[in-house]
């Protein structure tokens, strides 16, 4: 897998796609989270994950940002890369949503993001993710 302008990241994410749920798994480190947040900053390149796999499904080894002209932020894993495709506010309100984690201050702390009808920001089509801070994630 060839990534063109990777960032050097001293901790990074594991991306699990779940078997048994349409869902994808974000583990890391108060780091790693970190690094995603100043990712979300400025993404001009793929955020390089510690990929793994599970069932038939490929493990995912990036996050990738795309500005698109759709009304909500979609997030779909395509070609080993978890992609968040949306306008410039989505990008804000998943920065606000890894803040807010971040905030938590517990050790161990997770959360789902994932579509509810009404939802302000996150298409229905939006494969749901679980961010989950673990100090032993690696």
């Amino acid at each position: 897998m060839l990534m063109t302008a990777e960032r050097q990241t001293k901790s990074q994410l594991v991306l699990t796609q779940n078997s048994l749920f349409p869902q994808v798994l974000i583990d890391g480190d108060r780091e790693s989270f970190l690094e995603m947040l100043d990712w979300l900053s400025n993404p001009a390149d793929k955020l390089p994950c510690t990929p793994t796999a599970q069932g038939n499904f490929p493990p995912i080894y990036a996050l990738e940002w795309r500005s698109a002209s759709v009304d909500k932020l979609i997030v779909e894993v395509r070609d080993e890369t978890l992609y968040f495709k949306g306008p410039e506010k989505t990008r804000s309100w998943l920065a606000d949503t890894v803040q807010f984690l971040l905030d938590d201050g517990r050790e161990h702390v997770g959360m789902h993001v994932e579509h509810y009808p009404g939802h302000p920001y996150l298409s229905e089509d939006s494969v749901p993710l679980i961010l989950t801070i673990d100090p032993q994630a690696h």
